[in-house]
């Protein structure tokens, strides 16, 4: 750094000087927590990862089961009807299936946009450090 000081400014400065010490100390500590926070920041990215996979999964499993005990409903309600009322619930229970496959595809569209949320800010932390 002495030497870059000295080419620049065509001055000449003691590697020992107290200043110049400060600011490689500065500049290292600034080094190990930039590369610490960026640690934090991709173990951060991963988690959300994780919980929105997970999170998914949960919503698929959830709505995979709602469409089973729906089914099992609307088939006793349609045996118990008869044949004249079996057509009024068929369309019930095909509107209901409609229903739940958009309520499914809203989370799982809501896990997204949570996560790329979250990864968007994380980023723009980072950004704001690095840019700082």
């Amino acid at each position: 750094m002495a030497e870059l000081l000295g080419e620049k400014y065509r001055t000449g400065i003691d590697p020992s000087d107290p200043i110049l010490m400060m600011a490689t100390l500065f500049e290292e500590s600034q080094k190990r927590a930039l590369d610490k926070l960026g640690a934090v920041m991709t173990k951060a990215a991963e988690d959300i990862a994780t919980t929105t996979v997970l999170t998914e999964n949960s919503a698929r499993a959830r709505c995979e089961q709602i469409v089973t005990e729906a089914g099992r409903w609307a088939g006793e309600q349609i045996r118990m009807a008869g044949a004249d009322s079996g057509k009024l619930a068929a369309d019930v229970v095909r509107e209901f299936l409609d229903r739940t496959e958009a309520a499914a595809r809203t989370a799982t569209i809501a896990a997204w946009v949570s996560s790329s949320a979250a990864v968007a800010t994380a980023a723009a932390a980072v950004g704001f450090l690095v840019l700082r």
